[in-house]
């Protein structure tokens, strides 16, 4: 009975309540550990540590039990990875995973979780905060725009942009780097001007401020120097040859100069039939994957799961489970249709049209 009784106990504390949903405008959903169904975000529904939170077209505020408030613009995901909020400050963790979209983190002004607690992951980077508040922008191919927020009382502290190529430090109000893969450094601290609490939104991701434009630009070009071989004769291979080796996967996408990216690549893809392709241990057939200019239809796998993304006049974000097969119909102009591991039994049929 004893042994039952703490294995009931030991449970309740891997699910326990670590807030509740604040604010809330538009569409969201919670999807909690070891379910499938999810839940219809609505006001003060409780969140619980393990909880997968996603918004569509809309917004969301979760307030924790410290007070301290994570908002989420639209097509925003994140999990809550860890909390603890206890008696013992000492004790009092936040870890999240941000997964998509755009997150702002409000401390409470209790200060009850100690700084060094509180962690944070992206696909790009890890981050680190000491006494401040943030931003994290996060673009549909996994580059993170961090921002070091002052607080109400203009209290600025400092952010650890960590890459497996190095570290960045933003100790200013309005400083911003952005972790494009995790395996190139951060690139370096620049002062966002002009910037105010209320113009940080998903806009960030479409129309970044010009100097994160600038830092991402000259880290590129750093980047494309010290790969340059000057004794390299590969420049001399057939035409035939090179577009052979060119592959087109999500970290070659740049969103920053996504028309010169089309230019670019519009001449190796226009041949090309849409045979059977392979993202990883995944078959995909009917579109070119990372991104197809043509039908200007993203898919990448992120974690478990085959994501494929459509911007147009609306917006179309498929998650799926990478393991699955399924045959998908997206209807918008024309007829999309895309087979997942050679296809499943029924077809997910999707209307973009307006």
């Amino acid at each position: 009975m004893c042994f039952r009784l703490l294995i009931a106990l030991l449970s309740g504390s891997i699910y326990a309540d670590v807030g509740s949903i604040a604010e809330l405008r538009g569409i969201g959903d919670v999807i909690r550990q070891n379910t499938t169904d999810p839940l219809l975000a609505e006001l003060a529904l409780d969140i619980m540590s393990l909880d997968r939170v996603r918004t569509g077209d809309g917004r969301m505020a979760i307030e924790f039990q410290d007070s301290s408030v994570l908002k989420l613009t639209e097509q925003s995901q994140i999990v809550i990875t860890e909390y603890v909020y206890s008696s013992k400050k000492k004790d009092n963790k936040l870890a999240l995973n941000l997964l998509s979209g755009t997150t702002r983190f409000i401390s409470s002004k209790l200060n009850d979780i100690p700084k060094e607690n509180i962690k944070l992951t992206t696909p790009s980077a890890t981050i680190g905060v000491l006494g401040t508040e943030f931003l994290v922008s996060i673009s549909i191919l996994g580059e993170s725009t961090v921002i070091n927020l002052p607080k109400e009382n203009g209290e600025v502290g400092k952010i650890f942009v960590d890459t497996e190529g190095g570290r960045v430090i933003l100790d200013k109000a309005f400083q911003a780097t952005v972790a494009t893969v995790s395996m190139q450094p951060p690139t370096k601290p620049v002062t966002i001007s002009g910037l105010s609490l209320d113009a940080l939104d998903n806009m960030l991701l479409v129309n970044p401020p010009e100097e994160i434009e600038e830092a991402v630009e000259e880290q590129q070009q750093s980047n494309d120097l010290l790969d340059t071989d000057f004794l390299d004769d590969s420049e001399f291979l057939e035409e035939e040859e090179y577009e052979d080796e060119l592959e087109i996967d999500r970290l070659s996408i740049d969103l920053l100069s996504i028309d010169y990216l089309i230019d670019v690549i519009t001449d190796v893809l226009q041949e090309s039939e849409t045979q059977e392709q392979k993202v990883g241990d995944i078959t995909i057939e009917g579109i070119n994957v990372g991104y197809d200019p043509e039908l200007q239809l993203y898919s990448f796998v992120e974690g478990q799961y085959i994501s494929f993304v459509r911007q147009v006049e609306n917006t179309v974000d498929l998650q799926l489970d990478k393991s699955g097969k399924y045959d998908l119909e997206i209807m918008s102009g024309q007829l999309i249709k895309i087979k997942v591991n050679g296809g499943g039994d029924g077809t997910i049929i999707i209307n973009q049209s307006n």
